[in-house]
């Protein structure tokens, strides 16, 4: 059975420091969600100053973004969730 390839530890943190070192140099307070393909959290990195109740919708809107570049299936959409690449 063929698998699909997906982010590992080390992936997602050279993610998460590119995207730390991007806001640090703009002065933005955000928190920082790493999805996979099927717009699953892996991760998610809330800066320094940022509200802990932005957490949650930082994580939807990565997910939400990933499931827009997919067109989901019928049975996706059914379930709830977008269907991965």
């Amino acid at each position: 059975m063929q698998t699909k390839p997906s982010l590992g530890i080390a992936e997602t943190n050279r993610i998460l420091e590119a995207a730390n070192g991007e806001a640090v140099r703009n002065g933005w307070a955000v928190a920082i969600p790493v999805v996979d393909g099927g717009g699953h959290p892996l991760a998610l990195a809330p800066l320094d100053g940022v509200s802990p109740a932005s957490a949650y919708p930082e994580q939807e809107e990565a997910r939400t973004a990933r499931c827009a570049v997919v067109r989901p299936s019928s049975e996706g959409m059914i379930n709830g969730g977008c269907t991965p690449f």
